[in-house]
């Protein structure tokens, strides 16, 4: 691609350092492949940022988009190795590259480095980010129809959860590994991190409260209630749930 002032805007950017991003939404094992295709491209490991389990019709909550972008600097390379993994949305596509054509940026797709200052490389940018939300608008029109159809033979019940289901196994995992906290994972995804807490512990806790002031001598000497002692060293952990080793009907009542 050649840029407004007549420069190779390829081969000028040839030794420059990329920064990479990579994005999943459904399979875990497609951040594998992206991240192998970027290192084959030249990123340094360290210079390669992920989202996981989350949709690229907006920007919303996609930590490593923004750490991707933040990393970048005049006359470098930000990657990816498709125009939908880096985002779905016309409007914040079309944002994203003029704030990066601003600062001196460019965008690589792939092996082919572009240049939004020209013309014919703004174009064909363009054009990807209309047939990536495109894509995005159908399966959502698709995914709709087949929600009416289920509603009405009234198989869909129930509120929606905040994260998708991709988006909390991946959490799930990554808590169970023990690599990281749950605030982290909270501030990652932007959400409080209530979310996260499992249920069952919180209602056993509880339990084992009420049953402890139940257990206190009466006035006149007695117990409110006879209950067997049970210590709180005996509740499950949160990672038990999270990983799914436990569930709550697997657990030994304190009563």
């Amino acid at each position: 691609m050649r840029n407004a002032e007549g420069h190779d805007a390829v081969n000028a950017s040839a030794a420059a350092i990329r920064v990479g991003y990579a994005r999943c939404s459904t399979d875990e094992q497609d951040v594998v492949v992206q991240t192998e295709q970027l290192l084959g491209l030249g990123v340094p490991a360290d210079r390669i940022y992920i989202d996981r389990g989350l949709s690229g019709t907006t920007r919303r909550n996609r930590g490593g988009l923004d750490q991707a972008l933040a990393a970048v600097w005049p006359a470098s390379v930000f990657t990816v190795t498709k125009f939908d993994r880096f985002t779905r949305n016309m409007a914040e596509a079309n944002q994203i590259l003029t704030d990066l054509s601003d600062r001196g940026v460019l965008f690589g797709l792939g092996g082919p480095i572009y240049d939004r200052n020209d013309p014919f490389g703004r174009l064909f940018l363009q054009i990807l980010a209309m047939v990536a939300e495109f894509e995005a608008n159908f399966g959502h029109l698709r995914t709709r129809e087949g929600m009416a159809l289920a509603k009405k033979n009234g198989k869909l019940k129930g509120k929606q959860p905040k994260l998708p289901e991709p988006a909390r196994r991946s959490i799930r995992r990554r808590y169970a590994e023990g690599k990281v906290s749950l605030a982290d994972l909270a501030t990652e995804y932007s959400v409080g991190r209530s979310l996260f807490r499992p249920l069952p512990t919180v209602i056993l806790a509880v339990a084992c409260i009420m049953t402890s002031i139940l257990r206190q001598p009466s006035p006149n000497g007695s117990r409110l209630l006879a209950l067997p002692r049970t210590p709180f060293r005996d509740l499950p952990s949160p990672r038990n749930f999270l990983d799914g080793s436990r569930s709550h009907s697997s657990l030994r009542r304190p009563w």
